[in-house]
């Protein structure tokens, strides 16, 4: 598997900047692994592996690293196995299980949802609601730039949308240009023609009479769906109840699992890379860009 991956991806014509580095990488995940087919790596070799990197047991010259070095290396791993399940060359039951060590000053984690969980939502939910948490998923966007978006702020020739309201106040929580993936394509469009008929051009307009705000609100919707469905989120609080912006949390955190480059991530969410690093890094494997988005419906 890594042999594929180094072949079709590392030796390619426009592969990763730092291919080299992923080489290297390589070299002592072969040593450790060698005997093992890829659906017998799981926490507990991740374990194994990391004690034998950190002692100097493998590698060149017994030299010890650090935990930042093993988190790479198995990062390369999972790259490698995300690339094999997208040639169809490994089933989704033979993906590793791969446990990545926490770099010592790491920040408290951010709670987070499942895949599953975030699929679920997508299925069940009414159609406002779901409408909302696919774009505020896949654009990694806060509530409110969702909630207030308007359709002179997309761009469907061009498939974009601009998450900053024209004309509105420029602060530090910057809402950058996103584009509309194919998964949310059409939920862009049938939001584009409700739109149409809504002074204001609201793509999600008030249910009810608001005084001051003239478009929908889904905080209270999102936690009462989650509730009602005993959807929990991972690295919670005991007793929370998932809000909104954990679709946030939850993209940035799929994609960095998934091998995403961590500038990808960032210009995404339209944070700087040491915000995403220092949020998110102990799911990173930043260093690595992979050649598709992640999937969820």
């Amino acid at each position: 598997m890594l042999d594929w991956y180094e072949k079709d991806h590392l030796n390619a014509k426009e592969g990763p900047v730092d291919a080299e580095r992923q080489r290297y990488a390589i070299a002592p995940l072969k040593l450790h692994y060698r005997d093992k087919t890829i659906n017998q790596v799981d926490i507990e070799t991740s374990r194994a592996y990391r004690a034998a990197r950190t002692r100097g047991l493998i590698g060149e010259r017994g030299r010890k690293v650090k935990d930042s070095t093993v988190r790479r290396e198995l990062g390369v791993l999972m790259a490698a196995a995300n690339h094999a399940l997208d040639w169809k060359r490994i089933k989704h039951d033979d993906m590793p299980k791969v446990e990545l060590p926490t770099e010592e000053g790491a920040e408290d984690k951010k709670p987070w949802l499942t895949k599953a969980a975030i699929r679920f939502i997508f299925e069940n939910a009414d159609e406002d609601l779901r409408d909302f948490a696919k774009m505020a998923y896949y654009w990694g966007s806060r509530r409110n730039a969702v909630e207030g978006l308007r359709a002179s702020q997309v761009n469907l020739q061009h498939g974009t949308v601009d998450l900053h309201p024209p004309g509105s106040r420029r602060t530090k929580k910057r809402k950058p240009i996103v584009p509309i993936y194919p998964q949310i394509r059409s939920v862009v469009e049938r939001r584009m023609i409700a739109a149409e008929a809504v002074a204001g051009g609201w793509l999600f307009p008030a249910r009810s009479h608001h005084a001051d705000r003239p478009y929908a609100e889904f905080y209270t919707a999102f936690k009462t769906f989650c509730d009602d469905n005993d959807i929990v989120a991972v690295d919670g609080q005991p007793g929370d109840t998932p809000w909104p912006h954990l679709l946030r949390h939850s993209r940035a955190t799929h994609m960095l699992m998934d091998g995403e480059s961590i500038y990808k991530v960032a210009k995404l969410l339209g944070d700087t890379t040491a915000t995403v690093e220092k949020v998110y890094g102990h799911h990173s494997v930043e260093f690595l860009a992979t050649q598709s988005t992640v999937e969820v419906a």
